[in-house]
């Protein structure tokens, strides 16, 4: 089998052939160049040098889990939860949560409420604290840090973002949902609504409750079946079947009491 390949002469380098040297060549200089620039990205999100990334990191080799954190791939072995609640830990504000997790209504309520009562909190301590001292008319009172009021007062926009996207989200399951149910049983597609199930899930109440349908159409039937029997066969009257044979016997008969008859009428007259 012969290939033939047509490569556009003004970009001879689309297709770089690895069986010749300089094709082989050109691609190893392409890999090389993605090479360093995941290298450094890796050295700037670990803190260390690309020399470093090169000697130390395994040279594209894999480490799993504490072998990892030896090698200094990675900062510690986690799960999800552990690393959400490191991230509550922290202090993170209503904005940066809102950025990395999406929280839905309830957790942004939950998270203002939390924020004001330590707001509370910090200004009770700090009014306690200097209360006793003597208060110097040139230097402004101590007030708490002003980071968890910025994130309260950010907090009912962004719940109103939130409501604004839930809202938007209800409204296309609702659609989505009858239009899935548009041959389907009303008051089926408007349980689905109201339960508030998803689309996916509407879908398979109308396939199983068509399927449903079909099983009871054909139980119908068979019962009419049942309750109607075939009819029984008649016979002829020599007690055979009545069957064409039978019938054409019948016929022949009559014919033959009707012949004679008529011959003898004739040599009457």
């Amino acid at each position: 089998m012969k290939t033939i390949e047509i490569v556009s002469s003004q970009s001879p380098n689309k297709r770089m052939d690895p069986t010749e040297d300089v094709g082989r060549a050109q691609l190893q200089k392409v890999i090389d160049d993605l090479a360093d620039v995941f290298i450094a990205g890796v050295a700037a999100n670990r803190g260390v040098t690309t020399d470093t990334v090169l000697a130390d990191f395994g040279q594209g080799g894999v480490f799993v889990g504490r072998l990892a954190v030896e090698q200094g791939l990675a900062d510690a072995v986690g799960t999800y939860e552990s690393t959400l609640a490191e991230l509550r830990d922290r202090g993170l504000d209503a904005v940066t949560v809102w950025r990395t997790t999406a929280p839905s209504r309830a957790t942004l309520t939950t998270l203002a409420r939390d924020l004001k009562m330590s707001d509370s909190t910090k200004a009770g301590d700090a009014s306690s604290s200097t209360s006793g001292a003597p208060t110097d008319p040139a230097t402004p009172p101590a007030t708490a840090t002003t980071e968890p009021v910025a994130a309260v007062v950010a907090a009912p926009d962004l719940i109103a973002q939130a409501r604004a996207e839930a809202a938007t989200q209800e409204r296309e399951r609702i659609a989505s949902i009858r239009t899935l149910g548009a041959s389907a049983d009303a008051a089926l597609v408007e349980k689905c609504v109201a339960d508030g199930v998803t689309a996916e899930a509407a879908a398979r109440c109308f396939l199983e409750a068509d399927q449903a349908k079909a099983a009871a159409r054909l139980l119908a039937l068979k019962g009419d079946e049942s309750s109607n029997p075939a009819p029984a066969k008649t016979t002829a009257g020599n007690g055979e079947p009545d069957s064409d044979r039978a019938k054409a016997k019948e016929i022949l008969a009559v014919h033959a009491t009707v012949a004679p008859s008529r011959s003898t009428t004739h040599r009457s007259r």
